[in-house]
């Protein structure tokens, strides 16, 4: 019988409604903040994934080691996920010209400065036509 201990004293009173109700009520509120939270996360991460951003991501990842061959295939993907997007086809310009698909390259390179013109998309413009040959000499 040593072993056995008295009952908590507490377990035998009622709940005190008044006083627990807000403390309940601030627990199922951030309780169902946190769910929310994570259903976004995860809406976002599934996002990501169906929009091609993984793919940008490694071809990104392959331009930053100079790895241009291997970066041509997820740079691709991401351009056809991505059909609006100039950076996507800018990477893809810079990748193919630099792997001597320059015709390609220079296709890539006029739609992404049509679909956003901007200094770095008219860099890899400039790039693709030095090395097509079509580049108007001063």
């Amino acid at each position: 019988m040593r072993f056995m201990q008295a009952p908590n004293p507490n377990w035998n009173t009622p709940p005190n409604p008044g006083r627990s109700s807000a403390k309940n009520a601030w627990m199922i509120g951030l309780g169902l903040l946190g769910s929310i939270t994570l259903l976004f996360c995860l809406m976002g991460v599934f996002a990501a994934m169906r929009l091609g951003l993984s793919d940008a991501f490694s071809c990104s990842s392959y331009m930053t080691k100079g790895e241009y061959k291997k970066a041509i295939p997820p740079c691709r993907a991401a351009a056809l996920k991505l059909p609006r997007s100039g950076a996507a086809h800018n990477q893809l310009a810079w990748c193919l010209t630099l792997d001597g698909q320059v015709k390609e390259g220079l296709v890539e390179a006029t739609m992404a400065v049509a679909l956003q013109p901007n200094r770095t998309h008219y860099d890899t413009l400039a790039m693709a036509l030095a090395l097509s040959g079509k580049a108007r000499r001063p």
